[in-house]
């Protein structure tokens, strides 16, 4: 019974291919081992493809959506120009455009950058340490823009020019005392 069993052994080594019948040693059934393999492969395939296909399934509803809303939106825009209301009066007239056709800013003017200051008082009297905050006019902003940039741009300039030529009579002051202490130091 032994030795039948070595004989099958043997030759499910080289038949193999089957998960029933392998012995599942390290390297002895190749034929499985391929097996195994190309329906790993053929399986990673076949959910790359329905994924792929959910994708575009989900693109096309995302589109279809979409496209859904924007006519919504124009109906909406029709049916908001279809409805006019007749008024007499100009107060009559403001009412109903605020009410009805509100056009609100897009961007809040009172946040634009540097509009708003703080100003703190620096008397020892001061009880206080809450700063005062001021908001500035839209005159003064761009105005101020416009000097700040210049100036910034300035400043910038006049400081390298002042670095680089300390840096140039740097050099030529340490030739100049070392000369001194040359002389000095001999009589």
């Amino acid at each position: 019974a032994a030795e039948r069993r070595r004989q099958m052994i043997q030759e499910s080594k080289y038949l193999g291919g089957d998960m029933e019948h392998t012995h599942l040693v390290k390297g002895l059934d190749f034929a499985l081992l391929q097996k195994v393999r190309s329906e790993i492969v053929a399986r990673e395939a076949e959910l790359d493809l329905l994924s792929t296909e959910a994708a575009k399934e989900d693109k096309a509803k995302v589109q279809d959506n979409k496209e859904k809303e924007k006519e919504e939106e124009e109906e909406k825009k029709k049916q908001e120009d279809d409805i006019k209301i007749e008024t007499r009066t100009a107060l009559a007239k403001n009412i109903v455009r605020q009410i009805f056709r509100p056009e609100l800013p897009k961007v809040n003017e009172m946040f634009y950058p540097g509009r708003m200051a703080y100003i703190m008082e620096v008397e020892e009297e001061g009880d206080t340490d809450i700063p005062t905050t001021t908001i500035r006019s839209k005159k003064d902003m761009t105005v101020n823009e416009q000097k700040a940039t210049l100036s910034t741009n300035d400043i910038v300039i006049n400081k390298l020019t002042q670095i680089l030529s300390y840096l140039r009579a740097g050099s030529r002051n340490k030739k100049k005392k070392k000369d001194k202490l040359v002389g000095m130091l001999e009589p």
